[in-house]
């Protein structure tokens, strides 16, 4: 064993190949670096090129899933349970030896944490996240001290364990430029046991791949500027969720280094390659409906998905239709609102739609077509009022299923207006995001979870965490149930 403040031969700190006692590689540890390259010259895929387009209805094809039905999980008797799906021992451990490795490496002694000092840490960290001051430290300081968390961890312990936490070994990365390098390696142990969990839940029939948004405004390279979503700054994530809003996978964004030189696909795009990446962990030929919007979206892309037996429905750039010849833009504007043109492609059986609304709308499907068609309501500048038009079949298939990620951020974000009807009839867990310090919101269904109520409402002072028994939180000890209501 190495002694608490021991430096080795030649002043160099101690890694973890210096410790005596071998301990199981961890799960964590074995799973592939999505950045590394394995070596070996990947089989490339064959994309249809060539494409004839015909104005007929899109053939009708057999669309039952033969997925495995969801299984409503097991009562989960406390939130505190449903935290644990996640956050269990396993990566607490792991969290703890890597966290007392990083402080024998920089400051040469042990940091002497253990895992039910670390569920306290973490308990103080989702309360700061609720009780909101204007700097943390006021908790600790006399005028201001806050027992619930001052009595349970001093500040001085707190400060360190926050300055030492850690969940890799450094000495092991490789640098930039180098082979296998990550800009995630620091926190790839807790993304890949996340990601791990959120793949053992049953996935549902369909699935809907788009961009999530970690707010962030701090100094990353790892920041992105998207004007038009809601959270404009912040990190850019991937995501596949169900219509349930239930997140199944995710792919954190990180520039050229996303994915791997092997797991990107020249005809298809970075685009295209990650809906390949997001969907690699569903059975192929089971009918698994996927959709998504025209950042990711090709013809090539969509024939192969085709192929590999996944139903797919998505918006189309106009300069993507591969010479695909649907009435002009000026053609259509000549005509009433809701006028639809299609053509569809005869090797493939991918057909294009292309609908006026208030702008030309394209979309392309491997399954639904302009029939059935039925009618929606929108707003007439010219009427001043809100007016009827047909839809076709695919625009109304679309619209239903590709709302699963914005409503997983809805929830996740959600509104002090609205916070009080969303805890009536849904449950939310509470995940702590390691890379922001910044809680997840995911939901379960209220059918399962009767007896257990967290509300979050938006922004201080107001902010408050109400559950029907406070000694539900066990190990989240620093939670004040008197705060209820104040």
């Amino acid at each position: 064993m190495i002694a608490e403040n021991a430096i080795m031969p030649g002043g160099r700190v101690p890694s973890a190949d210096d410790y005596s006692v071998e301990t199981p590689p961890s799960s964590h540890q074995q799973q592939p670096e999505p950045t590394a390259s394995t070596g070996k010259s990947k089989k490339k895929l064959k994309v249809q090129e060539k494409f004839g387009w015909r104005k007929v209805e899109i053939e009708k094809v057999d669309l039952s899933w033969k997925g495995e039905p969801r299984q409503v999980p097991g009562i989960l008797e406390t939130p505190l349970k449903y935290f644990q799906k996640f956050f269990d021992d396993e990566l607490l451990e792991l969290i703890v030896e890597q966290s007392n490795l990083f402080a024998l490496q920089t400051e040469g002694c042990n940091l002497c944490l253990t895992v039910e000092e670390l569920k306290v840490f973490m308990s103080i960290i989702l309360l700061l996240g609720v009780i909101k001051v204007p700097y943390f430290r006021m908790h600790w300081e006399a005028a201001t001290r806050y027992p619930k968390i001052s009595d349970k961890m001093g500040r001085q312990r707190f400060d360190k364990i926050k300055r030492l936490l850690h969940f890799n070994d450094n000495s092991k990365a490789k640098k930039s430029g180098e082979q296998g390098f990550d800009k995630l390696y620091k926190i790839r142990p807790v993304l890949g046991h996340i990601r791990s969990k959120f793949l053992e839940v049953t996935p549902e029939e369909h699935h809907s791949i788009d961009e999530q948004m970690i707010p962030l405004k701090g100094r990353s390279s790892l920041r992105q500027y998207l004007p038009k979503k809601p959270t404009k700054w912040g990190i850019k994530v991937f995501t596949r969720a169900g219509v349930s809003d239930f997140v199944h996978d995710f792919e954190v964004y990180q520039g050229k280094g996303t994915l791997g030189e092997d797991d990107i696909e020249p005809d298809l795009g970075v685009g295209g390659s990650i809906v390949l990446r997001l969907i690699s962990t569903l059975p192929e030929k089971m009918n698994y409906k996927i959709y998504f919007d025209n950042w990711f979206s090709s013809l090539k892309l969509m024939s192969l998905l085709k192929i590999k037996g996944f139903p797919c429905i998505c918006m189309l750039n106009k300069a993507r239709l591969k010479g695909c010849p649907p009435l002009t833009d000026g053609e259509m504007k000549k005509r009433e609102r809701g006028t639809s043109d299609y053509r569809t492609d005869i090797h493939s059986g991918v057909i294009v739609v292309k609908w006026l609304d208030n702008n030309m709308v394209y979309l392309a499907s491997t399954y639904a077509g302009i029939t059935p068609q039925d009618t929606c309501r929108r707003w007439s500048v010219k009427d001043k009022s809100r007016v009827e038009f047909s839809r076709p079949a695919i625009v109304y298939e679309y619209n239903r299923h590709m709302g699963g990620v914005d409503l997983a951020d809805m929830l996740e974000n959600p509104d002090i207006s609205s916070a009080e009807e969303y805890a009536k009839k849904k449950v939310y867990g509470t995940l702590y995001k390691p890379s922001n310090q910044s809680p997840i919101v995911q939901r379960v269904p209220s059918s399962t979870y009767q007896s257990n109520l967290i509300n979050l409402p938006y922004n201080p002072p107001k902010t408050w965490i109400s559950i029907t028994d406070p000694d539900q939180l066990q190990w989240f000890n620093t939670y004040d149930h008197d705060v209820a209501g104040k």
